[in-house]
């Protein structure tokens, strides 16, 4: 009978071991499954909230884009305004021209009136000769009157407040514009700083736990670094380079504000326009050339001296006239050739070196102020380069961050470190979480298997905090089109997810965010798989 029970005794035993392991494995198993399952849902909020981050600025880089295609699109409409001005006093211009060709088609007739002297032996001459000189005399005076009596007042009525108008326009948009762009990265810089995406996602992810406040939100260093002005892809206000002026000098695509003698449809209605006033069979023959551009001194429309100093409107060019009255013997046909040019340089309203003027001038020119009639309103350049500016602020990508390729080229990333804290749950967070006691002697003692500190092989080492990082890029990209440098005139910015090394920083930055979320064990674990040849990272 003794040796029967010590041997259900012993398989009793067995059996309750068997059990015991089998229920460790079974939790055990458990555990290891929840803390993966909830490493995943960590790493995919962070990966979200990076990627939403990322779109954050994109977004805004976008927005900022399309105003500054706005604002270069009203300067180049101001650029039009300040063509048609320029060109109707250059076509007026031309008409004191074509007087002066008349001129030099008379010289023929005047040299021969000495043969109005008695016995000058050719007297044949005299009367075809005053009948020529009084003939284009009458043409000379019908032009200086068709000036100042039909041009002068209607280039006045439609000058001033075409002029006027645009002033008007320019100082409204200059504001909107430059307020626009500054709202939108003052708002991108709040998003990213109060991290605003991140927390929403984390707020979605914890809605219903049973532990709020486990999962927390850092990374903010980096990602304010990447935007700041011109610490990183930003620079506001802009005192580098002018961008902006250029991309306005290659916008204005229409001939008549970029080169008005590209087509001859200008020269045409100059020329058609003086023809009715000339007595047929005289003939006048119209050839220029015009631009309006941004620079410091008239260049003619090149490239090499823009600036954003002045507007600048310039026409020149030529008439040639045929003065086809004459009588035999005298000559039948003379011709003639006159210069023509015009200049309209619109400054802002501090500056008085505006400027418009015409020659020939048949008249007394423009008596409207200048301050009045061609400026383009405020000087905002005191921030940036100096006055004389006629360039509003504006908002531009980091030129010098552009030049950097170890930088990726200034693209803006960031960090999204997500963490579960799980001493918020305590103890008996999960059914399967076992509480052993021991007892050795008189006195009990615990033993805490959830590992939330470690013990003293471990130096005490707090890795409660569950730490998942993602790295997002707001990155520019133009589909089907010539490779083009990341810039804020395009809206083509992106979102994507990368690794942290997508640039030269990268893995220093990540260290970083890992010190600063509190888990310095993670960042020397990291940089002690590096010094082993690691090359992966989130």
């Amino acid at each position: 009978m003794t040796h029967k029970l010590l041997s259900r005794g012993q398989t009793l035993v067995l059996f309750a071991l068997t059990l015991l392991l089998l229920t460790l494995l079974v939790t055990l198993t458990l555990s290891f499954g929840s803390k993966v399952k909830e490493k995943m849902e960590v790493q995919a909020a962070a990966d979200a909230a990076a990627y939403s981050q990322a779109a954050t600025t994109a977004r805004a880089f976008n927005e900022m884009a399309l105003m500054s295609r706005a604002q270069i699109g009203h300067l180049v409409s101001k650029a039009a305004v300040n063509s048609l001005i320029d060109w109707s006093s250059y076509y007026r211009a031309q008409i004191g021209a074509t007087r002066n060709a008349y001129t030099i088609a008379m010289l023929p007739y005047i040299a021969l009136l000495p043969c109005c002297i008695p016995y000058s032996g050719c007297s044949s001459f005299c009367r075809c000769a005053i009948q020529g000189v009084r003939d284009i005399t009458r043409s000379q005076s019908a032009l200086s009157r068709y000036d100042r009596t039909e041009i002068a007042p209607q280039w006045d009525q439609l000058e001033r407040p075409a002029a006027q108008r645009a002033l008007r326009l320019s100082q409204a948009a200059q504001q909107m514009f430059v307020v626009g762009q500054v709202v939108q990265y003052g708002r991108m810089m709040l998003e990213l700083n109060n991290q605003s995406a991140a927390n929403d996602i984390i707020d979605s992810a914890s809605a219903g736990s049973r532990w709020a406040g486990e999962l927390r939100v850092d990374g903010v260093s980096t990602t304010r670094r990447e935007v700041a002005p011109y610490l990183g892809a930003v620079a506001w206000p802009n005192l580098i380079n002018g961008h902006h002026v250029y991309a306005a000098m290659g916008s204005r695509g229409h001939s008549f504000v970029a080169n008005r003698g590209i087509f001859p449809t200008d020269d045409m209605l100059v020329t058609a326009g003086i023809q009715r006033r000339l007595t047929a069979p005289d003939t006048v023959m119209i050839q220029g050339d015009g631009s309006t551009y941004w620079a410091r001194t008239p260049l003619h429309g090149t490239y090499l001296g823009t600036t954003d100093t002045y507007s600048i409107a310039d026409d020149h060019g030529m008439a040639f006239v045929t003065f086809a009255r004459g009588r035999s013997p005298c000559p039948t046909q003379t011709f003639g050739v006159g210069v023509a040019a015009s200049l309209l340089i619109a400054s802002d309203s501090s500056d008085s070196r505006d400027r418009h003027r015409w020659s020939p001038s048949l008249g007394p020119g423009d008596q409207e102020p200048a301050q009045t009639r061609h400026n383009m309103g405020t000087c905002y350049g005191r921030n940036r380069m100096g006055c004389p500016s006629v360039w509003p602020m504006f908002v531009d990508y980091n030129g010098v961050k552009v030049m950097d390729k170890d930088d990726n080229w200034g693209q803006p990333k960031n960090f999204a470190v997500i963490q579960r804290d799980y001493a918020v749950r305590g103890t008996q967070a999960d059914p399967w979480n076992l509480l052993f006691r021991f007892r050795f002697g008189g006195t009990d003692s615990g033993f805490d298997n959830s590992g939330l500190v470690l013990g003293p092989a471990g130096g005490g080492l707090n890795i409660s905090r569950q730490t998942a990082v993602s790295t997002g890029l707001a990155y520019y990209h133009r589909r089907e089109h010539w490779r083009e440098p990341p810039n804020l005139l395009n809206p083509y910015w992106r979102a994507t997810l990368v690794p942290a090394t997508v640039d030269s920083s990268g893995a220093e930055d990540f260290v970083d965010e890992l010190n600063g979320a509190g888990v310095g064990w993670a960042a020397e674990a990291y940089e002690a798989l590096r010094a082993q040849g690691y090359r992966g990272g989130p």
